[in-house]
């Protein structure tokens, strides 16, 4: 008994939060002796108002104020929640309801019903049709209704303006007990890569408790199970888990009620010995799962081991308060100390900083070698880089000394227009040979136009037939190929080929696409040489080096030599893989 005090004595000293606003109604509204309000409230029948006023009406309540069993001067308590309010009434036994603003002249502008219990409609929709009124004003008198232990629900609305309707609710201190639907640990995963609180996570998300079982009797016709629901009030003891930080809350779920933000909810704690009641809320929610109301008790509130009550208590406002532990909704649970963790802190520390450190010296010793690889590759191409220059720079001395010598043919020959001719080409073509210098890669078009010139000159001198074909489907304009990688192999065809055949003799170049590939070909008539056998000069073999070089730089593009000789011709093939998709910076 002493328990029971204590504990009701820490309830009424606990602080509460209610979602309505509360208004004491004990005064006339309004002082304009013109309104509604003054003619029905200043009247012998004395109405009161019904604050939420609509635009084409006003409501009104009457009670018997004599009859009422209270020691409380205080009768009726108003709170608001948007369109709707609620009218708290203090042991009254019947209330009647007015409607100022509507007559019979505009009655069939309106409609109200009238509910009981939030189940029975003890009014149904209809419109008002009984008509009085006083020394002051005509009013429509909507009927008297008995409201001991119940609550009424109102909903008037003008047919012109529905959106401005009201509800109203009258509760007399009907303060029925909830009942528990379930109640559910939940827990959550935000611990669940730290290895020593690994096994503190359960497989569920969340562990559920109810009073309501289903006890299997047997199966139906159909093989379903059948049986019977079998109630069983939670006791201490039922509900009982060790403590982790991993628990997020436990959600508390209770059957529809007729108010919701009556059912204050509280936890009484016993830790340690020591006993406190703390308010949790009355900020019920509805889910899109379920219609029941749905409150959730922080972890916050039980973060220590020790035996928890949660008390769901129906309470009217301040002004009307009573006792009413006696409906409360009690589940009682108990929390654990937490589970032995497999390593302390400290262990958990070192571990970590121990694979830190191995992490950080493996990725020390990759990274060292790798820039000991990256160097090493990076050296050994800039020396194939220089030798390719050294290579290229033979060439060009190389080839400028055949043109030379075929100049001093012609002026051998005292053939003086020929050698202008010659001379005009020859400079053409060392210009653009000095070009292709300052780079190491030249478009197609631009190699074409060189072996041109060449051609055009070496035919001056010996009067063989020649053709350049680039096969359709080849960006020439930006296909880039290794610069003079042709011209040696052209003038080891005039020279060693087609130089003593004259107008018989024919040289062909072709540029095709061959899969991904690029192939070349240069392949004259004349009278050829034995498949092993070197190529014939020195800008031949100069180039061969070259193209070495040049695939030691770009393994992934490499460029293949072939030859291919008999007495009908010699044909030279060069290969050169991927460059149809790619321009190298060579």
């Amino acid at each position: 008994m002493k328990s029971t005090l204590c504990l009701m004595a820490m309830v009424l000293l606990v602080g509460r939060l209610h979602a309505q606003r509360m208004d004491t109604v004990n005064t006339l509204y309004s002082p304009d002796t013109t309104s509604w309000q003054y003619k029905m409230e200043s009247s012998a029948e004395k109405w009161a108002r019904l604050k939420v006023k609509g635009i084409d009406y006003q409501l009104f309540i009457r009670y018997d104020r004599k009859t009422v069993k209270t020691g409380n001067s205080t009768t009726g308590s108003v709170g608001y929640y948007g369109k709707g309010a609620l009218y708290w009434l203090n042991n009254v036994d019947e209330v009647e309801l007015a409607a100022a603003g509507v007559a019979a002249q505009n009655a069939g502008e309106f409609m109200y019903h009238i509910v009981e219990n939030d189940s029975t409609e003890i009014v149904p929709w209809t419109k008002p049709h009984d008509f009085r009124s006083n020394n002051k004003i005509a009013y429509a008198y909507l009927g008297k209704f008995s409201t001991r232990n119940r609550i009424l629900r109102l909903e008037f609305y003008s047919t012109k303006h529905y959106y401005d309707r009201s509800i109203w609710t009258f509760n007399d201190l009907f303060l029925p007990p909830a009942r528990l639907k379930y109640i559910a640990v939940s827990y959550n995963n935000k611990y669940l890569f730290r290895p020593h609180q690994q096994h503190l996570i359960p497989h569920n998300s969340s562990k559920y408790y109810s009073e309501e079982s289903f006890q299997v009797e047997g199966k139906d016709s159909a093989g379903y199970a059948k049986g019977k629901k079998v109630f069983h009030k939670l006791e201490r003891g039922d509900i009982r888990f060790p403590w982790s930080d991993s628990i997020n809350h436990i959600a508390v779920e209770i059957e529809q009620t007729l108010q919701n933000d009556m059912y204050n909810v509280y936890l009484k704690r016993i830790i340690s010995g020591k006993t406190d009641t703390v308010y949790v809320s009355n900020d019920w929610t509805l889910t899109y799962y379920s219609p029941n109301p749905l409150l959730r008790v922080s972890s916050a509130y039980f973060n220590k081991p020790g035996e928890y009550e949660i008390l769901v208590v129906p309470e009217a406002p301040d002004d009307f308060k009573r006792n009413t532990m006696n409906k409360a909704l009690a589940i009682p649970f108990t929390v654990l100390p937490a589970e032995a963790r497999a390593f302390t802190s400290a262990q958990v520390g070192l571990i970590i900083g121990a694979c830190l450190l191995v992490f950080a010296t493996v990725f020390g010793i990759y990274y060292f070698l790798h820039r000991r690889r990256l160097t090493r590759e990076a050296q050994q191409k800039e020396i194939a880089r220089l030798q390719l220059r050294s290579v290229r720079s033979q060439l060009n001395p190389h080839f400028m000394f055949n043109a030379l010598a075929g100049i001093q043919n012609l002026i051998n020959k005292n053939d003086v227009d020929a050698t202008n001719r010659y001379l005009h080409k020859f400079a053409r073509l060392t210009r653009n040979v000095l070009e292709e210098k300052k780079q190491d890669g030249v478009t197609i078009d631009e190699e074409c136009t060189l072996l041109e010139i060449y051609l055009q000159m070496e035919q001056m001198r010996f009067g063989f037939r020649y053709e350049i074909r680039v096969e359709e489907g080849i960006d020439a304009a930006n296909t880039e190929i290794p610069a003079m990688l042709l011209q040696p192999f052209v003038e080891n065809a005039v020279k060693h080929g087609v130089s003593s055949m004259h107008e018989n003799g024919h040289i062909s170049i072709r540029f095709k696409i061959k899969e991904d590939a690029l192939l070349i070909e240069v392949k004259d008539n004349g009278n050829g040489f034995q498949d092993g056998s070197p190529l014939h000069g020195n800008g031949t073999r100069l180039s061969q080096e070259r193209i070495d070089l040049l695939n030691r730089l770009h393994k992934e593009n490499p460029i293949s030599l072939h030859k291919k000789s008999d007495l009908t011709g010699t044909t030279i093939s060069i290969q050169l893989n991927g460059y149809l998709h790619a321009l190298h910076d060579h």
